[in-house]
């Protein structure tokens, strides 16, 4: 519970503070895109699928193959486990969202397909790098210290390279600005990291415990997403509920990127500490 109470804190306290920056940058006019989006949603639901394969094979080899559990280590086993199992349901449920992406332009206009594109990018780069960093226990469950230890740093680096590419994607897709897209994520890690570093001295949560509760975080916001993904095209049918996409579309992106950002450091950080 105590790992639970520290992800809810600084993802809370991250997209408050995304909000309260970013809720000046409504209403501004979209800009073509500068790419088909139905195209490119296509593209997605090939990869996605390889993904989602590859994720759901990794499993089954990993539970058929350690029948000896005396052989590996439990803890790194059964969290590497749980992560693949979340992202392999999290591809699944992206691949859907694509699928059933509304045609910009037509009669759901504008704002709602690009919107819906930018929610469904933001959780492939949270699915996918979930799946990446569940290589860290996978070797730690085989007791392979030295490689474990690079692969920390090398997945620190491509999540990184990865966040660029996602807020691009929300910035050339005209919901979020450069600001909103790439200094808001800092500026929520900034707040949100000292903060989860403190309970953590004060809590002495485990490490395990931490990456468990985020990795169902990232759950989480991918059922919000899919949730999303059904309820706005309906509200955007009614009057009320369009406004209330008009006006709030570009402060909920905001608020998902940062949340994503948040999410996957904090589970980068608790990776480098051995499970």
């Amino acid at each position: 519970m105590t790992a639970v109470a520290i992800v809810a804190v600084v993802v809370i306290v991250s997209m408050a503070v995304a909000g309260w920056l970013a809720r000046r940058q409504r209403g501004e006019a979209l800009a073509p895109a500068p790419w088909d989006i139905a195209d490119a949603a296509r593209r997605q639901i090939t990869l996605l699928s390889g993904q989602a394969a590859v994720a759901i094979t990794a499993l089954v080899l990993l539970v058929t193959l350690v029948r000896d559990r005396s052989a590996v280590v439990t803890e790194s086993f059964d969290t590497v486990v749980v992560m693949v199992l979340v992202a392999f349901l999290s591809f699944i449920g992206v691949a859907i969202q694509f699928v059933f992406l509304p045609l910009e332009g037509g009669v759901e206009g504008t704002l709602l397909p690009r919107f819906l594109f930018a929610i469904s990018a933001i959780q492939h780069y949270r699915t996918l790098f979930l799946s990446w960093l569940a290589l860290k226990p996978l070797v730690e469950t085989f007791g392979l210290a030295g490689p474990a230890s690079v692969l920390s740093w090398l997945l620190g680096a491509a999540a990184v390279g990865g966040w660029l590419i996602v807020a691009s994607v929300c910035y050339r897709t005209g919901l979020v600005s450069a600001r909103e897209a790439v200094g808001l994520p800092i500026l929520g890690m900034a707040v949100a990291l000292p903060l989860s570093f403190a309970v953590q001295i004060a809590t002495a949560a485990n490490g395990s415990a931490q990456v468990l509760a985020l990795t169902l975080t990232v759950f989480v916001l991918g059922a919000v997403t899919l949730t999303m993904h059904a309820l706005a095209p309906i509200a955007q049918r009614t009057v009320r509920g369009s406004r209330v996409i008009a006006a709030e579309a570009r402060l909920y992106v905001v608020g998902d990127l940062q949340a994503t950002v948040v999410t996957l450091a904090l589970l980068w950080l608790a990776l480098l500490r051995p499970l």
